[in-house]
């Protein structure tokens, strides 16, 4: 545990390592990020209680949400969120049928599906973050809200670079979100 507690104190103070990350360390952190996950999808479960929306058709129409006006590539959709392009093949579909999201083919690419969030898919949302809003339990206060801030920076620095170094390179598995 100390090499992970060196390592952590290291990040928090947004100094360089100074050695590699060893085996050990990686694992840790992967450990750490499935507990985040898993709590954070937890209380998305929670607030789509009643929408008659699952955890990753939120996910999917959420980054189709912060997209908007522009369209988003289905395969682009599959590596944001983080699931299989078969798994988001069938969810865009089902949103499609809720009327959450309409479909078009690229102008450039015949064989690209493009994806955008339409009115309702833009109420659904909203309901969901007003939801959130209302929800205090999930909600970081003080220098918690740092700390989540600087996660999410770091997080979005994490995969850009791993979308940078592997453009090809989709979800390990179909599952996740």
């Amino acid at each position: 545990m100390a090499y992970f507690l060196a390592a952590k104190n290291e990040i928090l103070n947004t100094r360089p390592l100074r050695t590699p990350w060893s085996l050990e360390q990686r694992v840790e952190l992967i450990r750490l990020l499935n507990a985040a996950a898993h709590d954070a999808r937890r209380t998305l479960a929670k607030l789509l209680l009643g929408q008659d929306l699952t955890e990753a058709e939120f996910l999917l129409l959420w980054a189709c949400f912060c997209a908007a006006p522009a369209p988003v590539g289905q395969h682009e959709l599959a590596v944001q969120v983080g699931l299989s392009k078969a798994r988001t093949s069938g969810l865009v579909e089902s949103l499609r049928r809720k009327t959450c999201l309409s479909g078009e083919r690229s102008a450039n690419d015949r064989r690209r599906q493009l994806w955008r969030v339409t009115t309702q898919g833009r109420r659904r949302v909203n309901d969901v973050l007003r939801q959130l809003g209302n929800d205090s339990s999930g909600s970081p206060e003080g220098s918690d809200a740092d700390i989540y801030r600087a996660l999410g920076q770091a997080l979005a620095g994490l995969l850009a670079q791993v979308a940078t170094a592997n453009p090809a390179q989709g979800p390990v598995r179909g599952e996740a979100a």
